[in-house]
């Protein structure tokens, strides 16, 4: 049973000392990371084409904003929904935010199956961009998503010898990352809770039927259970018991609990009898010397 990668952080400390956070505009933050690369040159060079940032380059950075701008975030990472796979997860309280990335490097080819999938699953949602796609990105995306955009800048810095003011040392070169958000998102109307509900195990959807004193329906399907919580349960009382189940996940003691219930339930082999032990040698011995 494979792990999901997640990242979780619980207030603004999370943020590196590197970065720094800037708020240009009543609904709108930017947070500068600065990357630890700097380089001396030995001339002043020509204005350099700006950086074609990868998916690897986004990432660490968006999470770093994402875990200044919310404060209290858990963060997976290729979650599937649909016939998609969500770049980014975000558990916040009370709700899901879906973060698709496309690089510079990325085309918009499936971002429409992967836009509906996203609206089934998420509450509110981001398209996060690198720079080439910041003009067009509104347009391949439906109103109610939000737009993130990450590129690379560079910082030149002159530097004067401190024993004589007249000799300029050679420039230093800094490279920072610009998270920014374009569009702030609406409310999502095409989010499904019973979508929402599929991303729990076992284990979690017990603690759920525990919570809300419900049976234990302990030889029934998942799908019969998540079908009694959804009958029982108020819907924002249930979203909200998701999102903290979400957060507080322990793989480690799930994977403990799904191995200790499958010790009770699964059938012990029996052991075989001497007598047919001895007449199953008999009929192999046989088989050997017919061939």
């Amino acid at each position: 049973m494979q792990k999901e990668k997640c990242r979780r952080a619980e207030g603004k400390e999370a943020l590196g000392k590197s970065a720094s956070c800037e708020y240009t505009g009543e609904n709108e933050m930017k947070i500068v990371v600065t990357v630890q690369r700097d380089r001396s040159l030995s001339a002043p060079e020509p204005l350099q084409m700006e950086k074609h940032m990868l998916d690897k380059d986004i990432r660490e950075p968006l999470f770093d904003f994402l875990e200044e701008f919310y404060g209290k975030i858990r963060i997976f990472e290729e979650k599937v929904t649909g016939i998609s796979r969500t770049d980014a997860l975000g558990v916040i309280d009370g709700q899901l935010i879906g973060f698709e990335i496309k690089s510079d490097s990325d085309t918009y080819a499936r971002l429409k199956r992967q836009t509906a999938d996203y609206d089934l699953l998420c509450d509110v949602n981001y398209l996060v961009v690198g720079k080439s796609h910041r003009r067009q990105a509104d347009q391949h995306i439906p109103a109610h998503w939000g737009i993130i955009c990450v590129y690379e800048e560079d910082e030149t810095e002159n530097e004067m010898a401190a024993d004589n003011m007249n000799e300029k040392l050679p420039q230093k070169e800094k490279k920072r990352i610009i998270v920014e958000i374009d569009q702030i998102p609406g409310v999502n109307p095409n989010v499904r809770l019973e979508r929402q509900l599929d991303l729990l195990w076992r284990p979690e959807l017990a603690t759920l039927q525990e919570w809300n004193e419900m049976p234990k329906y302990a030889q029934r399907s998942k799908a019969f259970v998540r079908e009694k919580i959804l009958e029982r349960v108020p819907q924002e009382t249930l979203k909200r018991q998701i999102t903290d189940l979400l957060f507080e996940r322990d793989y480690e003691a799930l994977l403990a609990q799904i191995r200790e219930v499958q010790k009770k339930t699964r059938p012990r082999k029996r052991k075989m009898s001497k007598k047919r032990s001895v007449v199953k040698a008999v009929r192999k011995k046989r088989k050997a010397a017919g061939k």
